[in-house]
């Protein structure tokens, strides 16, 4: 779903008195608070007749085809805006490509299980103590996706249901989805956290598993070879994505609701500074 689109009609008289030269203009869909329906339009700059990107301004306007121009209406409409584009539209998150299938996860489950059969082979054959620390906490991380994934599954759920009803988006729906949104946040955090409890111990893990690897394909046991590379694909991933986190994984999970809410804020707050009026 395309959350802007093209200017309709009625509002293009007021979408062109505040458009500047060279830029283009869509127009979203729309917000009811207090009774009143608000529409944003949005602008970007053109290079030979192509829009750009990045979005260069804003303008609220009511169900009166009239720019808003109350401070505290703004903000609040800015704000309701900017979470309905996410929850509604694909421009900034695909809420639906995060979801696994039932299909997905079962053969996760299965190459998490090949992983495992390797670092008990590490374990008890090469002696690495660490195999038995991270497969532990492999187990413990796949369990948190199964539970973040369906919790992703009842939000995608939510947000079809109002789609599917032509729902008009409002303060109450935006309310519900975004205390939803925060609780997978939250969930997708806790699930990273259990990985850290690896951290430790994935170096040493990783060198035997590349030897293993290396070993396994000269003596042609494809097999064992390809549960190896499982093994290992899901090392660097965890590694990787600790990396991604950096200093924030030793947060709280408090401290990061905190941190998240205010880069939030800090997006919404350049959203809002885009506004023409």
């Amino acid at each position: 779903m395309t959350y802007y689109k093209s200017i309709t009609n009625e509002y293009r008289h007021i979408a062109k008195k505040y458009t500047s030269k060279s830029e283009t203009a869509k127009i979203s869909e729309p917000i009811m608070y207090e009774n009143r329906m608000y529409y944003c339009i949005v602008y970007y700059s053109t290079f030979l007749g192509i829009p750009k990107n990045d979005m260069c301004g804003r303008l609220i306007v009511d169900d009166n085809f009239e720019a808003v121009t109350d401070k505290f209406l703004l903000r609040e409409l800015n704000k309701f805006f900017y979470y309905s584009s996410i929850f509604f539209g694909y421009e900034i998150v695909d809420i639906g490509k995060a979801i696994k299938s039932d299909a997905e996860m079962k053969r996760d489950e299965e190459d998490y299980n090949d992983a495992y059969r390797v670092l008990d082979y590490i374990y008890i054959n090469k002696e690495v103590k660490e195999a038995q620390n991270v497969k532990d906490v492999f187990e413990t991380y796949f369990n948190t996706r199964v539970e973040t994934n369906d919790a992703l599954k009842h939000f995608d759920n939510r947000i079809k249901g109002y789609k599917n009803n032509n729902a008009i988006c409002s303060k109450e729906i935006i309310e519900e989805l975004l205390d939803l949104y925060r609780d997978i946040l939250v969930k997708n955090f806790e699930q990273v956290k259990k990985l850290n409890a690896g951290a430790d111990y994935y170096d040493a893990v990783k060198r035997e598993t590349k030897k293993i690897k290396r070993l396994t394909k000269l003596k042609l046991d494809t097999k064992f070879q390809i549960s190896a590379t499982k093994l290992y694909d899901l090392l660097s991933f965890a590694m990787n994505l600790l990396s991604y986190y950096g200093e924030v994984i030793n947060y709280s999970t408090n401290q990061y609701t905190q941190y998240y809410i205010s880069k939030e804020d800090e997006r919404i707050q350049e959203e809002y500074n885009k506004i023409r009026n």
